[in-house]
């Protein structure tokens, strides 16, 4: 879910609407970073952390206050430099009424993760096996869409946030299938608002998303789910990442008096738990494997071992970059300079690069540094709290450790 909605739940019968809220300017990022380092910075210790030992030491601190003052239920983090080896930590407990405690296997519900790790990925997987013109627009592919607002809109538009879409209310019912009819008969009617929300303007919304999953879908011809087990998780050795978690899995719960493995995302939750836009559960060690790839410019490990290219260089710099240094830097698939990038990003360098989820998730990468950082905690199964904070003081951990 879009940090800048609010969800609407009206008797059951409306999934959401795109209501926007107020945020600060990129340029307003050092005074947030000020503001958020206040929260926790008493129980932290004041000078850089000497090596990746201490820095664990300190972000185990940072999630057991984080649990102790209710602030999460539980939480992971992996944090790594260059090839060295990966660092985990865990504290809490799955859920606010559960005893059982988090592991190195807990599913955390990536909410808005899914963007980048399941739908721009396989953007531009499909890019590279020649599927896919980033510069092509919304209706070459969705061609139901030709006589609308969005049908001239690029694909590379919609990866950054720059494709005019709003978000829409939208009809629920039991059936996942009525729900995406329902969703896409609507965006059509009502998914682009010029000139508020001009194409070329940033505006975060998860509609965008949502029509790319649904490109990955036509142009694939699977379902985005299969598509990214295949292409994706399979690949990098993401085993434990997947849509709709069965009934065995052991997941963090972020709805209260629900079971785990149900996924927050109200549209998602409407498609039967699969979307462009959210869906997506994984641990703190697969989205580790995600995140080395990257930095290793789209290289990555097989089973045996052996270096293989997964992804191009220059699709790594495409979702993780932005030429034009527009305002609200996006990349086609990472955020870089938005005003959600201050809190994650810590005290890295405005090069660097990741995303965040409504749950309470996020990943951080610098290249510069070689270093990247996972957080995973179900902050929203409390209510929405101060995990800017959490994420902040991470990131300035994994960021100034010698």
């Amino acid at each position: 879910m879009s940090a800048l909605q609010r969800t609407i739940l009206v008797s059951g019968l409306f999934l959401i609407v795109g209501t926007p809220v107020s945020v600060f300017a990129a340029s307003d990022c050092d005074a947030r970073a000020r503001s958020l380092e206040e929260i926790y910075r008493r129980i932290l210790p004041s000078k850089p952390e000497k090596d990746a030992t201490q820095a664990s030491q300190s972000l185990f601190i940072l999630l057991k206050q984080a649990v102790s003052r209710k602030r999460i239920p539980g939480g992971t983090i992996s944090f790594a430099e260059g090839s060295g080896a990966v660092n985990w930590m865990g504290h809490g407990t799955l859920s606010k009424s559960s005893s059982r405690k988090v592991s190195e296997t807990t599913l955390y519900d990536l909410a808005s993760l899914t963007k980048v790790v399941s739908t721009a990925t396989s953007i531009h997987l499909l890019k590279e096996q020649g599927k896919i013109d980033l510069a092509a627009t919304v209706s070459d592919y969705l061609p139901e869409f030709r006589n609308t607002g969005l049908g001239p809109v690029p694909i590379s538009s919609l990866l950054r946030h720059r494709g005019g879409t709003v978000d829409i209310a939208v009809p629920r019912t039991a059936d996942p299938g009525v729900n995406r009819r329902n969703y896409f008969a609507e965006l059509k009617k009502k998914g682009f608002s010029p000139p508020l929300f001009s194409t070329g303007n940033f505006h975060y919304t998860d509609a965008a998303y949502v029509l790319l999953g649904e490109v990955v879908e036509r142009v694939s011809g699977q379902p985005i789910n299969d598509f990214a087990e295949a292409q994706i998780f399979g690949p990098l050795g993401m085993r434990h990442t997947r849509f709709k978690p069965g009934q065995n899995s052991v997941c963090s719960r972020t709805i209260a008096g629900t079971r785990p493995c149900i996924v927050h995302d109200p549209i998602a939750r409407s498609f039967g738990g699969v979307s462009g836009n959210a869906g997506l559960f994984s641990t703190a060690r697969d989205l580790a494997k995600f995140a080395r790839m990257i930095l290793d410019h789209g290289q990555a490990e097989d089973s045996s071992g052996q270096r293989f290219q997964f992804l191009s260089q220059n699709s790594v710099q495409a979702m993780s970059s932005d030429p034009a240094h527009l305002e609200h830097r996006r990349g086609m698939g990472f955020d870089i300079d938005s005003p959600f990038a201050c809190a994650p990003r810590g005290r890295f360098p405005q090069s660097s690069f990741g995303h965040t989820g409504y749950t309470g998730t996020s990943l951080w990468i610098d290249p510069s540094s070689r270093r990247f950082i996972v957080l995973l905690t179900n902050e929203v199964e409390i209510g929405k709290g101060p995990i800017d904070a959490i994420r902040w003081h991470a990131g300035n951990i994994v960021s100034r450790y010698r």
